[in-house]
């Protein structure tokens, strides 16, 4: 999973490349997956091509996502009409707007301990529970005043990492929910030493050992 980003139904236009007839996208119902191919579109609708007949129904939602080597453009939907013999197309409402998901430039695991950050402006140490953690940076619960784009260090409970600052930088912060209802905040790792690179990257090794053969869990 990658970074996303949210476009606005203005922003939305400039994705309308995507909607053009022959186009072939991922169409995700109820968790299962269809190629599909873009039939033709209107303002207010779009059709694709659709193996199945008697299924879905009007008014269920759906997901339209187009990959590249980048990430991909995912859009919500709902169905309009559903197809009812074999051949015939499924029309669904044209989505208002999409999200954007990037790959990630490395690897993230979960991981169940405590990193002490501590912000410039705010000189006290804090302990914070870590969501996940990769070489590129981790993920960060705290209702502490981290901004998007601060600059904070923070000391990893890794032991070859033992009193090693790793200077990070605040790159999205959102409310959560879950987790305790703490606030999820992102940080990037700031120019760091090759050497607690590799630690870390050793460490997250270690880390996929341990969570077994069942991690990652596979979607259905």
């Amino acid at each position: 999973m990658g970074e996303s980003i949210v476009a606005s139904s203005a922003e939305s236009h400039a994705a309308d490349k995507f909607f053009a007839p022959g186009n072939r996208c991922l169409l995700i119902i109820m968790k299962q997956r269809f190629l599909v191919s873009i039939q033709s579109v209107t303002e207010n609708s779009i059709e694709v091509s659709f193996p199945v007949r008697d299924f879905p129904v009007e008014g269920m939602r759906v997901f339209l996502e187009f990959h590249d080597l980048e990430g991909y453009t995912r859009y919500e939907s709902e169905v309009l009409v559903a197809p009812k013999e074999p051949g015939d197309f499924l029309v669904l409402r044209r989505p208002p707007d999409y999200v954007r998901n990037y790959h990630r430039g490395s690897w993230r695991v979960p991981v169940d301990f405590k990193a002490e950050v501590k912000g410039h402006v705010h000189p006290r140490r804090l302990h914070v529970p870590v969501v996940n953690l990769s070489t590129g940076g981790m993920l960060l619960l705290s209702d502490s005043a981290m901004e998007v784009d601060d600059v904070i260090e923070s000391w990893l409970p890794i032991p070859e990492l033992e009193g090693e600052k790793m200077t990070c930088k605040v790159v999205h912060r959102h409310e959560n929910r879950q987790d305790g209802g703490l606030p999820q905040v992102g940080c990037a790792f700031i120019s760091p030493d090759p050497t607690n690179l590799k630690v870390i990257s050793n460490y997250i090794w270690d880390r996929i050992r341990a969570l077994g053969p069942d991690y990652p869990p596979v979607e259905t």
